[in-house]
């Protein structure tokens, strides 16, 4: 009998030994290497955290913690985790109070964790309206975002100079989506510089055929979470934001007087957080 567990206890321990080694060895490269560091914690958030949301969900729901749609699905509940993961902070530094029925909300795109920050500033109402080719950085995402038709996965060329036929996708997949409304990234790229690009019409001509109101939602401090480019994560970073007022379509006779005022504010606000010392 002893000498039963004596070779079970070097067998748990050899076994042990295989699993510790390889975890030092990581843990050292993430603090002397920031592209590992950088790597591991991406596929803690766009690989590993999908999955646990979508196993935990069931659990959530029957205990009453999240309701379900419009605002507490599955997706949501990945971004809440994703935000607690990185232990974000958020600072409303506006007056005005987010829109929650049917809009479409404009904001500014600065890094890959824009899916999860603005997410949380609308709290749960907007779906993603995303190219196809970010599926190759997140294709666990777009399980989870298909149980609540959360994303609408575009391809922009053939988008491009065929408004008829994106309205009508458009139309579809807002009426099938279990969110009310919709997240658009109108400067169409990652934006990391201090100054606004020009927008995007085509989302924004959407808006105005369809009569969808527009909350411009501008954040600041997303890139300070992930920055992609730099190969940089930050954990306990402050995102600041405010939402606009409500620019409605039927109040201006024209899509492009309409385009006009949300690129204003847009422009407008952008400014007030990236050329300040804005807290």
């Amino acid at each position: 009998r002893k000498r039963f567990l004596m070779i079970f206890s070097k067998r748990g321990l050899g076994n042990h030994v295989y699993w510790i080694v390889p975890a030092l060895v990581v843990l050292v490269l993430m603090k002397v290497n920031r592209k590992v560091n950088f790597l591991v914690h991406f596929l803690v958030f766009g690989q590993i955290l999908p999955p646990v949301a979508l196993v935990l969900f069931p659990v959530v729901r029957l205990l009453g913690i999240y309701k379900g749609p419009p605002n507490q699905t599955v997706s949501q509940f990945w971004a809440d985790i994703s935000c607690k993961y990185f232990r974000c902070k958020f600072k409303n530094i506006g007056n005005e109070k987010l829109y929650t029925k049917r809009c479409m909300y404009v904001c500014p795109h600065r890094s890959w964790s824009d899916f999860f920050v603005h997410r949380k500033i609308v709290d749960g109402h907007g779906s993603n309206l995303s190219r196809w080719m970010v599926l190759a950085a997140f294709p666990l995402f777009y399980v989870v975002t298909k149980f609540d038709r959360s994303v609408f996965w575009f391809n922009r060329a053939k988008a491009r100079g065929n408004s008829a036929t994106f309205y009508a996708w458009m139309r579809k997949e807002l009426d099938d989506s279990y969110l009310p409304s919709v997240i658009n990234y109108p400067e169409g790229t990652r934006n990391i510089k201090n100054t606004p690009l020009s927008l995007k019409r085509g989302g924004l001509y959407f808006a105005y055929a369809n009569e969808l109101p527009i909350q411009v939602v501008m954040s600041k401090g997303n890139d300070d979470i992930v920055n992609e480019k730099g190969f940089k994560m930050g954990f306990g970073k402050t995102i600041i934001y405010k939402y606009s007022p409500l620019i409605k379509p039927e109040d201006y006779s024209t899509r492009e007087e309409f385009f006009d005022k949300v690129e204003n504010v847009f422009n407008t606000m952008f400014s007030e957080l990236y050329s300040s010392d804005a807290k």
